[in-house]
């Protein structure tokens, strides 16, 4: 049974209420904020010894209102670039915010990712309501956006919903970083990796996605389980795009129910991810030292469409649009045990 409760804690710079929102049962707590609607926490309970946050957090409030590094939040109207902002709906263009360069990222300046949004709670779950204007940061249409945070046994579900009044573009995620040592500023090398993708996408020098690939035979292929150090040590012109890291979009192969799998041997927590997105961006944390933090000390798996509203019909890869007749449907599953 899932208990959720909440607690306020603080202030945010407009003197506004920042609560923090539990969910807890016998073997998951997990903690959300109204900034973003970020996750805060993932607690992996044990038996054996303390319970463990598995999850890259902020202590301050004020950190998750600049929140840069977009640390747990939910991400949108777009996760991941858009080359120079521009968007076509049908035969229009519109000119979105360039917050990177030269490029749209993440939706814009002051995103959904550090905006104030509702959150209910409701039996076994959290429901999170924002909306976001017609042209916000460029983006057409009014639309109403609902995030539901659920625990069940030993699984966090998230679901995504919206609808528009309009035809638009929309692309959403969740951008938590994992470190499944517990251990905060730790690195990742060790953690073990399979992820079932026979293709990626190749990055400019702006990390902007453009052209695929196929992973076999590269740094890159995670296809058989390996230790994440063997990418670090290995040699590839893309990785240097990446400040030496990774920052690319994987397209999931379609015959695994969970094609993504990470674990920590030390801390014997593993992690499976189901989705119905049909790509995922790996992110190994490659700039974290901009904001204090070791680089590659967490991981990110942005679930969602291929970035840069890339299409490939060979691999049924497309862009997806919503209207008042089409709305917003996308969940992802993370499903944690000790082995």
């Amino acid at each position: 049974m899932t208990k959720i409760y909440s607690k306020l804690w603080g202030k945010n710079s407009k003197a506004e209420d920042v609560f923090i929102y539990i969910l807890e049962n016998q073997y998951l707590k997990v903690e959300i904020i109204n900034i973003g609607a970020c996750i805060k926490k993932i607690e992996v309970k044990n038996d054996k010894e303390k319970n463990k946050n598995i999850v890259v957090s902020y202590d301050e409030i004020e950190s998750y209102e600049k929140n840069p590094a977009y640390i747990g939040a939910i991400v949108g109207r777009n996760a991941g670039r858009i080359e120079k902002g521009l968007l076509a709906v049908d035969n229009e263009i519109f000119q979105l915010t360039k917050n990177n360069g030269d490029n749209n990222l993440h939706g814009g300046f002051n995103s959904l990712s550090h905006r104030l949004w509702n959150i209910e709670k409701k039996e076994d779950r959290l429901l999170c309501f924002i909306k976001s204007e017609d042209l916000d940061n460029g983006y057409p249409g009014n639309l109403d956006i609902r995030v539901e945070y659920i625990l069940n046994n030993n699984e966090l579900l998230i679901e995504y919903y919206s609808n528009s009044d309009k035809k638009t573009y929309i692309n959403m995620t969740n951008h938590t970083y994992f470190n499944l040592s517990g251990e905060k500023n730790s690195l990742i090398y060790d953690d073990i990796l399979e992820l079932s993708a026979d293709y990626m996408m190749k990055i400019n020098e702006n990390s902007v996605p453009y052209e695929l690939i196929k992973l076999k035979d590269t740094i890159f292929d995670f296809s058989e389980k390996k230790k994440i150090r063997e990418f670090f040590e290995g040699k590839d012109s893309q990785k240097a795009l990446a400040n030496n890291g990774i920052d690319h979009p994987y397209i999931l192969n379609k015959n695994r129910k969970s094609p993504i799998i990470i674990y920590n041997e030390k801390s014997k927590i593993k992690m499976e991810i189901e989705t119905d997105n049909q790509a995922v961006v790996v992110y190994t944390a490659n700039y974290f030292v901009d904001i204090g933090l070791k680089n590659h000390s967490g991981i990110c798996f942005e679930t969602q469409d291929a970035p840069n509203l890339f299409k490939n019909e060979k691999l049924e890869i497309a862009p997806t649009f919503t209207d008042i007749n089409k709305p917003y449907r996308r969940y992802t599953k993370f499903k944690f045990s000790n082995f």
